[in-house]
């Protein structure tokens, strides 16, 4: 018996227009990829919008937060390819993890994309046998590219200070991590341990901190019955205020928002919109 590797369940080509908004939510347990085709606008993924224009394409992971606004249409309205799908291959979502930004498609990516979204509606002859291997190979180039395309020229340089700060933040988020603490870790100068870090990882301590602080905190709001102060408090936050605000700069809502969303995209659709097809036999779980 095959081992499921994907499975796509549900598509559509859509065209949204100048006052549409699609309203910051997130999907708890699939993937969805939104390609542009034509048109401009600008894109929220996990806490951070980026502009974007025709040929580039987004992949958002579980759990992200995103939205769509400022759409500017070049002839009549934005044009987009739409899939959500899930991936079931322990290795796949590991690779696809590195993929975490707008990604720039090229001629040959939007013709592979395009067959297997046409092929989906169609439902020829063993498509179900067929069509997940296409599709994975097709998200196996997307990884492969966008390492390529979008790594800094200094990935994978992490100073050994750098990752043994990383294991001891990440060891021990939950306290009120300092300076004065890691400086016992490695017996540097302060000034020259934030250096050291920046450095080997291209973000500050505080940042870092803040960005395990949130990853937990998601964790707990998508799988407890914690209420948010105290879902801060266990993440090491001083104040719920201070974990709102922190929650919020990061992911783009607040907490009790994120963990309110539905994985109905459809209902954070606001202004006009037109869906020119659609398909598949089920909506996303």
């Amino acid at each position: 018996m095959n081992q499921q590797i994907v499975n796509i369940y549900w598509l559509a080509e859509t065209a949204y227009y100048e006052d549409t908004v699609i309203i910051p939510h997130r999907h708890p347990d699939y993937y969805q990829i939104y390609y542009i085709l034509d048109g401009r606008g600008r894109f929220l993924l996990d806490g951070n919008y980026h502009s974007f224009v025709g040929g580039m394409f987004f992949l958002v992971h579980p759990g992200e937060v995103h939205g769509i606004d400022r759409l500017k249409p070049v002839s009549g309205s934005v044009e987009l390819l739409e899939m959500k799908f899930g991936v079931f291959d322990a290795k796949l979502v590991e690779t696809l993890s590195a993929v975490n930004g707008p990604c720039y498609g090229t001629d040959e990516l939007l013709q592979d994309f395009r067959r297997i979204f046409d092929e989906a509606l169609r439902k020829d002859f063993y498509y179900e046998e067929r069509l997940p291997h296409l599709f994975a190979a097709w998200l196996y180039r997307v990884a492969y590219t966008f390492k390529n395309a979008m790594r800094p020229k200094d990935e994978g340089r992490e100073n050994a200070p750098a990752a043994r700060i990383k294991k001891y933040i990440d060891e021990h988020y939950r306290e009120n991590v300092t300076l004065e603490k890691l400086s016992e870790v490695e017996p540097f100068s302060k000034n020259y341990l934030c250096h050291l870090f920046r450095k080997g990882t291209g973000m500050t301590i505080n940042d870092y901190v803040n960005q395990v602080r949130i990853s937990k905190a998601k964790e707990l709001l998508n799988n407890s019955k914690m209420d948010v102060e105290e879902i801060g408090l266990e993440c090491g936050f001083s104040s719920v205020h201070y974990f709102i605000n922190v929650f919020k700069k990061i992911v783009g809502i607040p907490p009790g928002v994120y963990r309110r969303s539905e994985i109905n995209g459809r209902q954070y659709l606001k202004g006009p919109a037109s869906v020119v097809i659609t398909g598949m036999d089920r909506p996303a779980p």
